[in-house]
């Protein structure tokens, strides 16, 4: 009986001991921990190079539709404008909505005056245009303008800022949650050549 006992033991710990060192299923199941993760990891670089992309498209349109637009080569303003707009849909690689692309081209007096308010007189001293205040009316709207820019790209020797505004989310949805949605805005100031 004892020899009995002893066998049983023995033939136990073996069969313990081959269930421990089978590791054919190991890898597999380790993919299946890392594969999500690494896919997430991909998918996010791809993003990201893409957000990167239509980031750098979107200035290099800037650029180029500012340099087209200081040579007044087209007699309208509608039609330079049309044209702007196709320079930045062929300079995107079809990567941006050109419905969702907000192109502001304002004209003014001075480079100085980019951004800046119409002057007024602040006769309450708050710093603040009140109604009633007297003010310049740069831009010729008949109303105080916290921006003196006027709509337009100009006429010769004039100063003209563009601004390429463009929202976009991400391609898939998964960055989403990190990325959120994302304002790609590109500006570029120029001087009009003398046409």
């Amino acid at each position: 009986m004892p020899h009995l006992m002893i066998e049983h033991t023995r033939r136990r710990a073996t069969g313990r001991g081959r269930l421990g060192a089978d590791r054919r299923g190991a890898a597999l199941l380790q993919f299946a921990l890392v594969a999500p993760v690494l896919m997430l990891f991909i998918i996010g670089t791809i993003e990201i190079a893409i957000v990167l992309l239509v980031s750098g498209s979107i200035e290099a349109s800037a650029l180029a539709a500012s340099r087209f637009g200081t040579t007044g080569a087209t007699g309208s303003q509608a039609t330079r404008l049309d044209t702007i707009k196709q320079m930045i849909s062929d300079n995107t690689y079809g990567l941006v909505d050109m419905s969702k692309v907000q192109i502001d081209v304002e004209v003014y007096p001075s480079f100085a005056a980019i951004g800046q308010p119409e002057p007024f007189t602040d006769t309450n001293h708050n710093g603040v245009h009140d109604p009633g205040e007297a003010y310049t009316d740069v831009n010729g709207n008949g109303k105080w303008d916290a921006n003196q820019g006027s709509a337009g790209t100009g006429n010769a020797g004039d100063i003209v800022l563009y601004k390429i505004t463009y929202q976009t989310r991400g391609i898939t949805g998964l960055m989403q949650p990190i990325l959120g949605t994302i304002t790609h805005t590109a500006t570029v100031a120029v001087r009009n050549e003398p046409y």
